[in-house]
């Protein structure tokens, strides 16, 4: 997301299909500098009950929550022309009868994954989180090829022992592999802003 945000635009658009506790949004708006306008799509609304009163998660005017099926949104927003500069995808199910619990089946249907392709800007990303209770590495590899078919690049990348994100970009050549030295050097710039430890986790969990 480093990559994909800019200073110089007069605000930077986010969409996340998902809201679970609205971390990632509290998270965004740390950077008032950044002008992040985020929009999130959640299917239940209880979801933003919990996460407001549990969480800390207030909407704002640019922090904005739409009810609605996210996989049908996506499209929509394909059909009205719609531009983002990054997708974070963490739409989940809580049945654990399935193989797959992140992202739920929808988003891994090849329909979703296009339009969701199409609504990212040529220099934008998606990140998506990843929870499978069988074979997890066959299913990570499985659901990072199927992204792959509509992004330049896609990558799987570890952030706990056990659990892997997937990364695309429309950038060829974008991936973990390919632009380590760089990632890390950004991700050390913001670790020195924010006191907060990133950059060991990654390089252990994923080395070269």
């Amino acid at each position: 997301m480093i990559e994909a945000l800019s200073f110089a635009r007069s605000h930077n658009k986010v969409i996340a299909f998902g809201l679970g506790g609205g971390a990632m949004q509290n998270y965004l708006f740390q950077f008032p500098k950044a002008k992040i306008d985020v929009l999130t799509v959640e299917i239940d609304p209880d979801m933003v009950e919990v996460a407001k009163k549990f969480y800390g998660y207030v909407p704002t005017e640019s922090n904005r929550i739409e009810i609605t099926d996210g996989i049908v949104y996506a499209k929509e927003a394909l059909a009205r022309g719609e531009l983002y500069d990054f997708i974070v995808l963490d739409a989940c199910s809580n049945d654990k009868k399935n193989v797959v619990i992140c992202p739920i089946e929808g988003f891994r249907n090849e329909e979703t994954i296009s339009a969701m392709a199409q609504i990212v800007n040529p220099t934008g990303g998606l990140v998506a989180n990843i929870v499978a209770y069988e074979n997890p590495n066959f299913k990570e590899e499985e659901i990072r090829k199927l992204f792959s078919k509509y992004f330049a690049s896609c990558f799987l990348m570890k952030y706990l022992p056990e659990q892997r994100m997937l990364i695309c970009s429309h950038r060829p050549e974008w991936t973990l592999k390919t632009q380590r030295k760089k990632f890390l050097a950004n991700l050390r710039t913001q670790q020195e802003k924010l006191g907060i430890r990133v950059v060991d986790p990654l390089i252990e969990f994923n080395p070269a």
